[in-house]
């Protein structure tokens, strides 16, 4: 198996799909200096990865599995929208949720405090 994804990361792409800056993607990835991300670059034919607890904050950021790794990701295409608010099945929810607070009178309480 070729492993040539391994070192391919945009690392701006990931701070497009992310909204965060170098510095912060840094910050996250444990890196003291957002320079040194550049030995992540997909266009440098050796370099370093970022560790586990790295890509698990830039997928909780944001960031796809295509950018990260190079390779595409049957289920997120139509997977849960980057903000979870967008999600029509989550703002359902929330009303639900709210509507049965309101029934119960523990809105109007609150609202008087």
């Amino acid at each position: 198996m070729d492993n040539e994804f391994l070192h391919k990361i945009d690392v701006r792409k990931v701070s497009e799909e992310t909204g965060l800056s170098l510095d912060e993607i840094a910050a996250l990835s444990g890196i003291s200096d957002s320079r040194n991300l550049n030995k992540w670059s997909k266009d440098k034919s050796s370099g370093s990865r970022p560790n586990f607890n790295a890509l698990v904050n830039l997928l909780l950021h944001g960031a796809t599995v295509e950018t990260l790794f190079g390779v595409e990701y049957k289920g997120s295409k139509n997977s849960v929208p980057k903000n979870i608010y967008d999600n029509p099945e989550f703002k359902a929810g929330v009303k639900m949720a709210l509507m049965e607070l309101e029934e119960e009178g523990f809105l109007r309480e609150k609202k008087n405090l």
